[in-house]
C-alpha cells in the first residue's frame, strides 16, 4: 500500500535527450516501474515525456498509431498494479506568430491530442514548453522577443486546458519556458495574477542544474508566483543527456532538496540517465530517502544500495563505479583524487573481480547483472585510464593511440548549438596546461575562435537566430575539429613533454578530464 497522505507527486522522469541511444523500450520501462513499485511504499507517479519520441515533440499534434497506444495501455495497467499514476506529457512548439495563429485553433489541436490519451486509462496530463526553439535564449537569461505576447498566450493555454479537463483528470502539469524563477519576470507575474492555482507547475531549484535545492531559492520562486502555487521540483540529477558521451554516467545518489523545501513542495520528481538499468542504484536512494527524508544520508544510503544489488562483492562495484562516475555540479572533482600505484592497481583488481563474478551476481538480485552490462562503457574507459596512468608512472612511451583510447571528449554532439560551449570548455583546458608549462599553444585555435565567436554572435538572442543550413553544418564540423585538435595539443604538450614529471603528467590530465560543462 503506497504511502500516500498528502497526495503529492514523487515519482520518476522520463524526460531526457537519449541521443546517441534510442528511447527506452517497453521492456526497460515496464522493469524500471516494477523495480520502483516493488521496492518503494513512497513512489508513486511516472511522467512519460521523452524528447525523441516524435509524438511527443515535432508531431505532438497528430495521433498516435494504434499499437503505440496499445503501448501506453498496458504501461498504466502496470502502474496500476503498483498504485503509480502513469503521466503523459508533451512538448508542444509555440507558433511563430502568434497573432496569426488563433489559440482556439491550437487548443483544438492540444484537445484532439488530450482526448486520444485520456481513452488509454491515463488520468495524469502535462504540457511542457521547456527546450523549444523559439524561446532558447532564456537558458542565457537573455531577453526574449515579446515575452508578454508568449507568457500571456501561455498561461490562457494553460488555464483553458485546465477548465475543460479539471474533472477528467488526477493530475495537471504545466512547464513555462521559464523553470528557474530565479527573479520576477514579466512571465512570473502573468502566473502570479491569472495561473489557476490549481494547476501544478515545475521549478528545477533555481537552475537547470543545482548543487542543492535550497530553501532560499524555494521561497524566491513561491513568492513571485504568488505563494499559493502548487510547485513540483524537477531534479535534473542523474541525467546525463544533453549529447554526452557513452561512457558518461552519474552513478551518485539522491540529491535531497534541503528539508524545509520538501515539506512545502508538492511533489519530487527525478530525471533519470537515459541508460535505463544504470539508475538502479540511484532509485534505491531515491526509495531511501522518501521513506525518510529527516534522517537521510546520501553516501550511507548509496552504499545500502549497492549492498542490495551486490551482496559480498558491493563494494569492488561501488569503488570504480564512483571514481569514474561523471564530475557533474553535486559530486565534482573525480578521477584519482590520489595518485598512487597501488590505488590504481586496486582498482583494476575490483573491475577484474565484478568481471569474474557474473554468475554470483545473478544469484544477488535480478536486476544486478542488468545494471554491470549497462555500466560496461564506464568499467571499460576505467581499465584504459588506469592503465594509462600506471604506464606514465613507469615513464612508459605512450603513443597517441593508446592515449586516445583513454581519452574522450564529454559530450558527443550532432546538435550544432553545443559549439559555444564545447569551445569554453576547450578554452578552459588550454589555459589550465597554459598555466602549467608558461607556454602559449593555443595560438593556432585563433583563427578558429575567431570564427566561432562570429557564429555564436549570429546564434545568440532572439533577434540575431540566423544561423544557416551551411553555417549549421560547419558548425558541426567545427566541434569535430575542435575536439581532435585539443586532443592532439594536450598529447603533444603533456603526455610526450619529457619536462613534465610523471605524477605532474597525471595530475593535468585528470584535471583537464574534471573541466566540463559543470564546471565553467
Amino acid at each position: 500500500m503506497k504511502n500516500n497522505q498528502n497526495n503529492n507527486l514523487y515519482g520518476i522522469v522520463e524526460g531526457f535527450f537519449s541521443r546517441p541511444l534510442p528511447i527506452w523500450s517497453n521492456k526497460e520501462r515496464q522493469n524500471i516501474i516494477k523495480f520502483v513499485g516493488e521496492r518503494s511504499k513512497d513512489i508513486n507517479f511516472y511522467l512519460y515525456c521523452p524528447k525523441q519520441d516524435p509524438y511527443v515533440t515535432e508531431k505532438w499534434d497528430i495521433l498516435y498509431p494504434q499499437k503505440e497506444v496499445e503501448d501506453l495501455s498496458k504501461t498504466v495497467l502496470l502502474c496500476q498494479r503498483y498504485q503509480i499514476k502513469f503521466a503523459y506529457a508533451f512538448n508542444p512548439s509555440v507558433p511563430e506568430n502568434l497573432n496569426k495563429f488563433s489559440i482556439d485553433v491550437y487548443f483544438k489541436k492540444i484537445s484532439r491530442k488530450i482526448d486520444q490519451i485520456l481513452n488509454t486509462g491515463i488520468k495524469n496530463i502535462g504540457l511542457l514548453f521547456d527546450d523549444i526553439p523559439q524561446l532558447y535564449d532564456t537558458e542565457d537569461n537573455l531577453k526574449i522577443n515579446n515575452e508578454r505576447e508568449i507568457s500571456e498566450w501561455l498561461v490562457t493555454l494553460a488555464n483553458k486546458v485546465y477548465e475543460k479537463y479539471a474533472t477528467k483528470l488526477d493530475n495537471y502539469i504545466f512547464c513555462f519556458y521559464d523553470y528557474y524563477f530565479k527573479k520576477e519576470s514579466i512571465l512570473s507575474k502573468i502566473i502570479k495574477s491569472r495561473l489557476n492555482q490549481n494547476i501544478k507547475i515545475i521549478w528545477t531549484g533555481g537552475d537547470r542544474f543545482v548543487k542543492k535545492a535550497t530553501l532560499k531559492n524555494y521561497q524566491t520562486a513561491n513568492k513571485i508566483t504568488g505563494n499559493n502555487k502548487k510547485i513540483i521540483y524537477w531534479s535534473n540529477y542523474p541525467s546525463n543527456n544533453c549529447e554526452s558521451a557513452q561512457s558518461v554516467f552519474n552513478l551518485g545518489g539522491c540529491n535531497n532538496p534541503d528539508l524545509q523545501v520538501y515539506t512545502k513542495l508538492n511533489g519530487i520528481l527525478v530525471n533519470p540517465m537515459r541508460e535505463a538499468y544504470a539508475n538502479l542504484p540511484f532509485l534505491l536512494t531515491f526509495a531511501e530517502y522518501l521513506a525518510n527524508p529527516k534522517t537521510y544520508k546520501r553516501s550511507l544510503s548509496l552504499n545500502n544500495a549497492y549492498k542490495t544489488l551486490f551482496g559480498k562483492y558491493w563494494e569492488e562495484v561501488l569503488r570504480p563505479s564512483k571514481e569514474f562516475s561523471y564530475p557533474n555540479i553535486i559530486d565534482k572533482n573525480k578521477f584519482f583524487k590520489t595518485i598512487s600505484p597501488t590505488k590504481f592497481i586496486s582498482f583494476l583488481e575490483d573491475i577484474k573481480k565484478v568481471q569474474a563474478e557474473k554468475q554470483y551476481f545473478k544469484t544477488c538480485d535480478t536486476y544486478s547483472p542488468l545494471f554491470l552490462e549497462t555500466i560496461k562503457p564506464l568499467f571499460r574507459d576505467a581499465k584504459f585510464y588506469t592503465n594509462l596512468c600506471i604506464g606514465l608512472l613507469n615513464n612508459k612511451n605512450i603513443s597517441y593511440k593508446e592515449f586516445v583510447k583513454s581519452d574522450h571528449f564529454p559530450e558527443y554532439t550532432k546538435t550544432d548549438r553545443y559549439l559555444f560551449e564545447i569551445n569554453k570548455i576547450i578554452l578552459k583546458r588550454l589555459r589550465m596546461v597554459e598555466l602549467f608549462i608558461n607556454k602559449n599553444i593555443s595560438n593556432k585555435y585563433l583563427t578558429l575562435k575567431f570564427i566561432i565567436n562570429n557564429l555564436e554572435k549570429k546564434y545568440m538572442g532572439s533577434t540575431k537566430l540566423n544561423i544557416k543550413r551551411q553555417e549549421s553544418t560547419q558548425m558541426l564540423s567545427l566541434i569535430k575539429e575542435i575536439i581532435n585538435w585539443e586532443r592532439k595539443l594536450i598529447f603533444m604538450s603533456i603526455v610526450e613533454n619529457i619536462e613534465i614529471k610523471p605524477k605532474d603528467k597525471i595530475r593535468l590530465l585528470i584535471e583537464r578530464k574534471n573541466i566540463n560543462r559543470y564546471s565553467l
